[in-house]
């Protein structure tokens, strides 16, 4: 395809968004679609979440973090299907579904979201080093500016299988001649069961927020009270 072909294909599309997608069609209501999750997802994977102009969400998982190369996967939060994405000429990124229509990114998940009222939600995390810590090691926080309160919750992932934690106060912290992996805790071997979860953020136009946990795969969609 030329440059002229794509530029034209990219008008067309564009007047098809005007018209397919000037009433975006009402979410499905909570809790019956909640969660989406990619089967086994790889050590730095990455998730990354796309509000769409007609209100579908596109989750899209990288394997191998971003790397440019990495194969992506994609998939509708709301029905499960797949979508194809394309830049136009102009740089915007549009999504084409199977039937072929397309739709605009309006907004993207990021790991600090105004949620109104003074409310801030985000990510947070009490790692040191190599330390353990225990398992509440990441959590969400909810800021509250007018009421200065500041809300801290936990969310648990309970792992197929256990995981092993090795940490010694004895080692060289990635050869840095800084002092050991966890100078503040005693050496351990222990078997973890379950993990926290943390990630990134997409409010939804119904009220109701994604929360991404990329070391998981997983896609939590939860009313704002659920974090607080």
């Amino acid at each position: 395809m030329n440059i002229a072909q794509k530029i034209v294909r990219g008008l067309l599309i564009l007047a098809t968004l005007l018209t397919v997608n000037a009433h975006a069609q009402p979410l499905p209501p909570y809790p019956d679609v909640w969660e989406l999750q990619f089967p086994n997802p790889t050590p730095g994977s990455s998730l990354h979440a796309s509000l769409l102009s007609d209100g579908q969400v596109v989750i899209e998982y990288m394997p191998e973090g971003m790397a440019a190369k990495a194969p992506r996967v994609e998939k509708l939060f709301f029905g499960g299907g797949n979508v194809r994405r394309e830049k136009l000429p102009d740089g915007q990124l549009v999504f084409t579904y199977a039937d072929g229509t397309h739709a605009v990114v309006s907004r993207y998940a990021s790991y600090r979201e105004q949620l109104g009222h003074g409310r801030v939600i985000r990510s947070a995390d009490n790692k040191y080093r190599g330390c353990y810590r225990g398992p509440a090691q990441e959590y969400v926080m909810i800021l509250d500016g007018e009421r200065h309160q500041r809300i801290e919750k936990v969310f648990f992932y309970l792992l197929d299988e256990p995981k092993r934690f090795v940490s010694t106060a004895n080692d060289n912290w990635r050869e840095l001649d800084t002092g050991p992996s966890c100078p503040t805790e005693p050496s351990l071997n222990i078997e973890v069961s379950v993990e926290s979860i943390s990630g990134s953020f997409l409010p939804l136009p119904d009220g109701t927020i994604l929360l991404l946990d990329h070391q998981h795969g997983l896609v939590l969609r939860r009313r704002p009270p659920a974090f607080e």
